[in-house]
This record gives C-alpha cells, sequence and structure tokens, in this order.
C-alpha cells in the first residue's frame, strides 16, 4: 500500500504518462541481505545475493577459451586475410595465438542473410559490410561465475553470452531433451533429434576445451522444472522421458528456476529487472547475431535462451532472460527469432589442473595477451557519456547530460528514490533542494518535462512544498510578524494554481502503451505462411483491458 500511494503521488496531474519500469517488484528493493558466505569448499566460496543493491558476490574462475574479442589492428587483418592460415573450422595460430574467422554467411542472424542491408538502428546487430568479408576473433579465455561450490564439484555458469545459437531452428514443441542448442552444446551425433543434424566433433565442447578439459567436465541428469506461470501447466521434461536422468549433459542452459536461485546468486522474482541476470554478448556473439539493444545504459546486454518452455497454449516457445535481467516466463518462438545468446553452464571437478582461479571479475589468467589493438568486447561497452565538461554547472533534472529535462530523467531519479539503482548525480537529481533523493524529486522533474512547471524550488532557494525546514531554519518571531508581501508579488507564473479548462471532462481516460496494453485478439486463428491452426485457449489480456475492471460502468 505504501509503495502504490508513492506511485500515485509520482503521477498525480499527469495520468497520461507513464514510467517504464513495468515489471518491478517494487518490495524485492528491500529484502535483507542473505545469510553470510558459506564454508568454503575446496577453496571456492558459494555465492551471496544482496537483496539490498541487487548483487551478488561469486567467485570466478578461467576454464576453456572461445573466439571473443574482435581483431582490430589493421597489420594484423591484412596477415589474418591469407587463407592458407585457416583450417576447415575456420581457425588460425599465429605467434602462439589462435583466431577464428566468421563473414555474415556463417552467422546465425545477420541482416544480410534476411533480406535486408540496414538493421534496425545503429548498433543494435552487427553490421556486415557484405557476404565474402571476414572478420577476426582471438580465442581468449573463457570466464565463468562458480554458483555452486560442493564436494569436489563447482557448478560454473558463463560470465557472458558467448555465441548466438538456434535453440531450435523449426516450429516444434519446445523441450530441452530435442533442442538444437543441447546437441550443438554437447555435440550429440543427431540421435536426440536427427533433424538438428551431427554436431560430433564440430560443436561447443571442440572450440572451447580440449581433450583433457573435456575429461574434467561432468556429465549430470539435467532436470527442467514446469512452467506454471499460467492457470495450466507446460511440462518441462518431454513425454518420451521416464525419468529425468534419462536426461544426462555435460553443458547445459540455466533453467528459469535455476536463474531464480538466491543460492546461486541470482535475484529471487523472475519479473523484477536484476543486474544479477544481465548478460553482455561478446563480439564473437555480437558478430553472429546477438542483439545488443539500442544505445543506452543498456547497450552490450543481449536476449538469453533458458531451458525452460514458454508460452502456456501451444508450448512453442523457449524462456528468456532479458536484457534488463527479468525472466520472461512467456518467452518467444525461438524457431522465429534467432538472435538469442547462448549462455552455457557446466559441472567441473574442482581439482582440475586446467582450472585458473581469482576472486575478482577483472582479473586476466596468465596468457598470451596477442595483439595490441584488440578491442574490449562489446560486452564492455559503457553508457554513452554526455559530453558534458568536467566541473561544468550542473543543471537541475538533466540526469543523463543531454542539456534537457525529459521524462527519462524523470524515471531514473524515480529508480534512485525506489532504491532500485544507486544514487547518482545527486546535485542534478535533488530539485527541491532538501539534500534527499525522493519521490517529490521525480514527480517535480516529470512536471517539467511536461512544462507544467517553469522552475525547480531548488533554483528559488526555497524548499518544496510540504517539506519540513530543518529547526536551525525556523523564522524568529519576529520576521513571522512581518507584514507579507502581496501573493502574485512572491508566487512565480510558474507556480500559480493550474486554470482547470472550461470544457467538461470527456469522461475517458487515454492510455499510451505498447502491446502490453493493448486489447488483443483471443480468436482462433490460422497462420498464413504455415497454415498452422491456432485455438487462443487462453485470454490475453494488457493492462489496458484489465484497467476498465477498475471503474464503475458509468
Amino acid at each position: 500500500m505504501k509503495v502504490k500511494k508513492a506511485l500515485a503521488a509520482v503521477l498525480s496531474g499527469s495520468m497520461a504518462v507513464c514510467f517504464a519500469v513495468s515489471g518491478m517488484n517494487f518490495a524485492q528493493a528491500s529484502e535483507k541481505k542473505n545469510a553470510a558466505v558459506l564454508e568454503e569448499s575446496n577453496g571456492y566460496k558459494n555465492p551471496v545475493y544482496d537483496a539490498e543493491t541487487d548483487t551478488a558476490e561469486w567467485d570466478y574462475v578461467f576454464y576453456g577459451s572461445y573466439p571473443q574479442s574482435e581483431v582490430t589492428d589493421k597489420a594484423l587483418i591484412e596477415k589474418l586475410s591469407e587463407d592458407e592460415l585457416f583450417d576447415s573450422s575456420d581457425d588460425a595460430v599465429i605467434d602462439g595465438v589462435k583466431y577464428h574467422r566468421l563473414n555474415s554467411r556463417g552467422a546465425n542472424f545477420s541482416y544480410l542473410e534476411n533480406g535486408s542491408n540496414t538493421p534496425a538502428a545503429d548498433g543494435e546487430f552487427f553490421k556486415w559490410e557484405d557476404k565474402k568479408t571476414y572478420h577476426y576473433f582471438k580465442y581468449e579465455p573463457l570466464r565463468w561465475r562458480v554458483l555452486e561450490s560442493k564436494d569436489n564439484e563447482l557448478l560454473l555458469m558463463a560470465d557472458e553470452a558467448i555465441d548466438c545459437v538456434n535453440y531450435m531452428s523449426r516450429e516444434h514443441k519446445v523441450n530441452w531433451y530435442t533442442s538444437e542448442v543441447r546437441q550443438w552444446l554437447n555435440e550429440y551425433d543427431g540421435t536426440k533429434d536427427p533433424d538438428f543434424g551431427n554436431y560430433k566433433g564440430n560443436g561447443f565442447l571442440t572450440m572451447a576445451f580440449t581433450e583433457e578439459e573435456q575429461a574434467a567436465l561432468i556429465a549430470k541428469p539435467v532436470y527442467t522444472a514446469d512452467n506454471n506461470f499460467w492457470e495450466q501447466t507446460v511440462k518441462g521434461m518431454p513425454d518420451s522421458v521416464a525419468s529425468e536422468y534419462q536426461i544426462t549433459d555435460k553443458v547445459f542452459s540455466l533453467s528459469a528456476e535455476e536463474a531464480t536461485n538466491t543460492e546461486y546468486g541470482f535475484a529471487p522474482d523472475a519479473m523484477t529487472p536484476s543486474k544479477t541476470r544481465q548478460m553482455h554478448a561478446t563480439d564473437y556473439a555480437y558478430a553472429m547475431g546477438a542483439w545488443v539493444g539500442s544505445p543506452g545504459e543498456l547497450q552490450g546486454n543481449c536476449w538469453w535462451t533458458l531451458r525452460t518452455p514458454g508460452d502456456g497454449t501451444m508450448a512453442r516457445k523457449v524462456a528468456l532472460g532479458y536484457r534488463d535481467g527479468r525472466i520472461y516466463m512467456e518467452g518467444y518462438y525461438p524457431y522465429m527469432a534467432k538472435y538469442y545468446g547462448v549462455v552455457p553452464a557446466c559441472y567441473v571437478a574442482a581439482d582440475s589442473e586446467h582450472i585458473v582461479k581469482t576472486t575478482k571479475k577483472e582479473e586476466q589468467p596468465d596468457a598470451s595477451e596477442g595483439p595490441a589493438g584488440s578491442k574490449p568486447p562489446v560486452a564492455s561497452i559503457k553508457p554513452v557519456p554526455s559530453g558534458e565538461p568536467t566541473g561544468a554547472a550542473v543543471t537541475l533534472g538533466d540526469m543523463d547530460g543531454n542539456g534537457k529535462v525529459e521524462l527519462k530523467d524523470a524515471q531514473l531519479v524515480l529508480k534512485m528514490a525506489l532504491n532500485l539503482m544507486p544514487v547518482e548525480k545527486k546535485e542534478a537529481a535533488d530539485v527541491d533542494g532538501n539534500g534527499k533523493i525522493e519521490l517529490k524529486d521525480a514527480q517535480l522533474i516529470l512536471k517539467k518535462a511536461l512544462n507544467l512547471i517553469a522552475t525547480f524550488p531548488a533554483e528559488e532557494n526555497k524548499p518544496a512544498q510540504n517539506s519540513e525546514a530543518p529547526a536551525s531554519v525556523q523564522p524568529s518571531e519576529s520576521q513571522s510578524q512581518a507584514p507579507k508581501p502581496s501573493e502574485a508579488a512572491t508566487t512565480p507564473a510558474s507556480q500559480a494554481p493550474l486554470t482547470q479548462p472550461e470544457d467538461k471532462a470527456s469522461g475517458h481516460i487515454w492510455i499510451a502503451g505498447d502491446s502490453i496494453a493493448a486489447e488483443h485478439n483471443n480468436e482462433d486463428s490460422v497462420d498464413a505462411n504455415t497454415g498452422i491452426h491456432y485455438r487462443h485457449s487462453r485470454a490475453t489480456l494488457g493492462w489496458g483491458v484489465i484497467i476498465n475492471k477498475y471503474f464503475n460502468d458509468d
């Protein structure tokens, strides 16, 4: 109730505007920290999730290697352009450093191969010059998070999305057992599903690990819980499998259940954005087709596939990790969208001599550094700097530094006030001048963005209305008895009461939003391209429909 009142205060006077913080579980921001770090097992700590800061402390290890950073050194690119250097797997070794080459024909998804030369927006997809030109990527040690240390085994998850591979390349009931990505990760020979081909010796294991490193991987039963997000249950295990022990893999994707396990270091609520689940895409994954979004604070993050099925009716979808760290339980059609990242997980023997341990994410293992000029992976892309020179005057309300006070500035301050993100640029955010970042600040910035006010209280050197003044600045008796100037002389025009228009209210509330605010067609339909008949046994409702239920018919 407290949060609802606070949000109502933020939105008062501006019902037509919605902050883009849908899906956030505000109560999650106030959760207490988890228990202290568990005792070390074989020198590795189990993770600790901190609900107050939405962060986790993981141990990290380096194990195996994979193409990651793109080569940008012109001299090296010229040297790598010699075809005879590369083997049938498009790998080459120069001066002891291994490289992989790729063109758009080898990518899992590219606009050139899908009938368009123009990406959706600059930076969202890798921009290929043509279909033949190669780009080159350096093999680098794979960094893994230690999700669990138990006995002599480590449960590892890649710290980034390392590739972009089809979960399923044809329309089919989604399950991990027959998925294409499972066969690619484990290099199965097609016996799981012949339609996906033979990956024996031509998949993730061969690219990432030596034979000795593969030997240290521990095959484990991979159980996938049902998806109970809807009233009806979507089976996580295929009908043909009688026991979870029939599905045993060395490498796998996390399930939605595992990606919300605080014991693994993740936020517990699937619908809450969380930094613990935001996955950056390496340069190589980006070139392979991973979509990393438009410029902004999340650019470089990608969607990534889980093994949990999605969709409560057709079971044709797969659950996803979102760029902001939510878990999308309904999921999307994997055969239609081929631009999802792959984040592998595996169990490995803790005493393997090939593991390089580090407790800090920034540390690098002792390895050949390769050529100067290979750039950091796209995962390291930071928000575009504001361009504001050091020491420049602070513009109240301008949080992104573009010189304007806009709705997105109010959104950022709202998140800070609700402890959903760290407080930044406090001088700009504290527009009422009381030294705190509160919902009132977000409300004032919203009003300024909508031209409902011209100045902030802090610009007038007075506290905001209803704010408590410190005792030290209470007026003295003589001051309080002084005659007050006229209202017109002291109240700026921007603070004058808004005039009620003469027109009567329309009786309508108009909602601006995307598909989540829409009323969907829930009638049975036939896909014009495939001829498949869809029965919509579950009504699809956006909040634009549901909000009607909160008003009387008249």
